[in-house]
């Protein structure tokens, strides 16, 4: 189920809480250049680091709440990088969509609920064996840290971008409402397609004062023209 505990808890910080027990997957890595890559696709992943200066580092897709590894690429000296997500996701990785009605504090209307979806990717960044930081495309650093207590002084507008999975069309519309804790509402407009998915989460200042008072709005289009990508150490 979306809780508000998996959402607040794991997606916005991005938890490096991995085991990563599946890195000998017999899965290719991806070593080509990323301007080989179609800019607009959700299944092929490349672009730029702003902040990166650790060499070579191999970059691994991990699902929601799971080690297993799903895809392989690299991250290139001076920061660029590509990876691939696979064609299809193992059903032990998905959940249902169904489990949208059954949030706590939430009135949502979900359409082909029996659709099953992965909410994100974690990019994890390997060398030797250990993890040195998460990949995330956001507008501003802090934000994409899921730094809760910079959370104030970010500007209204603010998103970061996720790739979810999804087995067939499926939408989820309508709005949670939450009585304590940084996150006080989210906002649902969902269109899931088969395949990959960009989901854009974006900052809604509700009351911008030391408690950082927030709502997101959750929605499936293109990534915002002033996301980058960031290099977030662990």
């Amino acid at each position: 189920m979306m809780t508000r505990f998996k959402l607040n808890g794991s997606l916005l910080s991005l938890s490096f809480a991995l085991s990563l027990a599946c890195l000998a997957c017999n899965l290719p890595t991806v070593t080509r250049d990323p301007s080989f890559y179609p800019a607009t696709s959700t299944k092929f992943i490349s672009g730029q680091l702003n902040n990166y200066d650790s060499g070579v580092s191999e970059l691994m897709a991990l699902p929601f709440d799971s080690h297993q590894v799903i895809g392989k690429g690299s991250i290139f000296p001076g920061g660029s990088f590509a990876l691939e997500l696979p064609e299809f996701l193992p059903v032990a990785v998905l959940r249902s969509l169904n489990d949208y009605r059954y949030a706590p504090f939430c009135d949502l209307e979900v359409t082909k609920p029996e659709t099953k979806y992965s909410p994100y990717v974690t990019l994890v960044a390997m060398q030797a064996g250990n993890c040195i930081g998460t990949l995330v495309q956001a507008t501003q650093p802090d934000f994409a840290a899921g730094i809760y207590y910079r959370i104030a002084k970010m500007k209204d507008g603010n998103s970061f971008v996720v790739r979810s999975y999804a087995t067939d069309k499926g939408s989820v519309r309508g709005r949670c409402n939450f009585k304590e804790g940084y996150v006080q509402t989210l906002t649902y407009n969902l269109n899931y397609q088969r395949g990959w998915n960009l989901v854009v989460y974006t900052l809604n200042i509700i009351k911008a004062n030391s408690d950082g008072i927030v709502g997101l709005r959750i929605t499936s289009n293109l990534a915002p023209s002033n996301t980058d990508w960031f290099f977030i150490p662990r």
